[in-house]
């Protein structure tokens, strides 16, 4: 579990895979508080959420990351009385079984096998459901501060492209030559960095997860926080032999650059 020393009031929390999951209103004991705005709607509209401390992998800069995505996130949310808000989690970040606390015994008792059925149906349908809810909140909150944040800054991706990435000790890495982004949603997931000619390797592309990148206005580029003899070893490609960006590519990536930026 990461520090919560460094957990700041309005930090944004975001999941592993950089998707937002709401803002710390404070720490409480071994929770983190976030603020009513991200608190959803219906029933769940107008009061705090809580998420237990056990869910936090690292602070980085003015963001809290998970240690799980942020549309599973939504599972493990906690009322102030340590109910799960989404009715399938306990406070210890962990999915409850349909059988807690049951006492089953050799099949007996009243029918735990089908109570059983109907529980975690009754689970797969309540995870749907939130799943569909962090999901619209994420678009419908990005969308308001489209509208009203003077913060939001947009850019031609054009503009992008050939920007400097630059690492930990300031050395530069390479360049953007491209990004990769979800066809359905439209998040950028990587941006392709170019590097060619030394470090032992011909020109040479790098899937870079776009949420480890932070740019940087005094260094008018992008900064990754990792250094030049560790970027010898990530994952590259030829541009003449671009890979399929299969689920088992992507979890290489993703697990590369969540041990070296640690």
């Amino acid at each position: 579990m990461a520090d919560l020393g460094g957990i700041k009031k309005h930090m944004e929390v975001i999941g592993a895979d950089g998707v937002h999951v709401g803002t710390v209103d404070k720490v409480e004991g071994d929770r983190i508080k976030l603020t009513r705005r991200d608190s959803g709607q219906g029933s769940h509209q107008g009061h705090h959420h809580y998420l237990s401390a056990g869910l936090v992998a690292a602070v980085e800069g003015d963001k809290v990351r998970l240690s799980t995505t942020g549309a599973n996130a939504s599972l493990f949310e906690e009322e102030k009385d340590r109910s799960s808000g989404a009715g399938v989690g306990t406070s210890s970040g962990h999915p409850r079984s349909a059988f807690e606390g049951r006492g089953q015994q050799n099949g007996s008792g009243p029918g735990w096998r089908a109570i059983g059925l109907g529980a975690a149906a009754v689970g797969v349908a309540a995870g749907a459901a939130f799943l569909t809810r962090s999901k619209a909140k994420t678009r419908d909150e990005f969308e308001f501060r489209l509208q009203t944040d003077e913060s939001v800054r947009l850019i031609s991706s054009s503009k992008v492209e050939g920007t400097p990435v630059v690492g930990r000790n300031g050395e530069h890495l390479g360049k953007i030559d491209s990004f990769m982004v979800d066809k359905y949603s439209g998040r950028v997931a990587y941006a392709v960095m170019s590097f060619g000619g030394t470090m032992g390797f011909g020109e040479a592309l790098f899937p870079l997860p776009w949420s480890y990148l932070d740019y940087h206005v005094t260094k008018d580029g992008y900064v990754l926080n990792i250094s030049k003899q560790q970027l010898a070893t990530a994952p590259k490609f030829k541009p003449s032999e671009v890979p399929e960006f299969t689920a088992s590519y992507r979890q290489g990536v993703a697990h590369f650059y969540g041990r070296a930026l640690i």
